[in-house]
């Protein structure tokens, strides 16, 4: 039966447009699993850097935050830009780190005020705060990376 079907609906401009619809979804959450993906591993990179700077080094959880973070974001760059936005890779990798950078510091100034306001105001244990706090961020960061880091350069980027 679907054999019959098929031909016929990609017989149509309408058949054709649903199926580049669908599999432009189908890609583009593919694309959102892979930057969750990388994401999770950045958090645990995150998370094992704010703890050996916090317990071991000594900082305050704050300033410990900051060199994670630090370390984290080279992480997240490489990683995306080789894996998740692998179709959109700027051959300037000065200027797509520069905007990753940007949006990474718009990224963690929300996260740093909601680490403190968790840890601080809400007596949260610092780690409990980072994990909500990160949970809390990613979307904007994604929707940022997504519409400027590695932004589409056409419309028919995936025909």
């Amino acid at each position: 039966m679907m054999n019959g079907i098929l031909p016929l609906i990609l017989g149509t401009q309408k058949g054709r447009d649903l199926l580049i619809r669908r599999s432009v979804v189908f890609y583009e959450l593919r694309r959102f699993a892979k930057f969750i993906a990388v994401g999770t591993v950045g958090v645990g990179i995150n998370l094992g850097a704010l703890v050996l700077f916090t317990e071991v080094v000594g900082f305050y959880y704050l300033i410990s935050a900051i060199f994670a973070g630090i370390v984290t974001t080279l992480f997240n760059y490489s990683a995306n830009n080789y894996w998740s936005f692998n179709d959109r890779k700027s051959a300037n990798h000065i200027s797509g780190f520069s905007k990753f950078i940007i949006v990474t510091g718009v990224y963690h100034g929300i996260y740093y005020g909601l680490l403190a306001t968790f840890a601080e105001v809400c007596n949260l244990h610092y780690m409990i705060a980072a994990i909500l706090s990160i949970i809390l961020c990613v979307p904007i960061k994604y929707a940022f990376c997504y519409m400027w880091v590695w932004k589409r350069e056409t419309r028919l980027e995936y025909l």
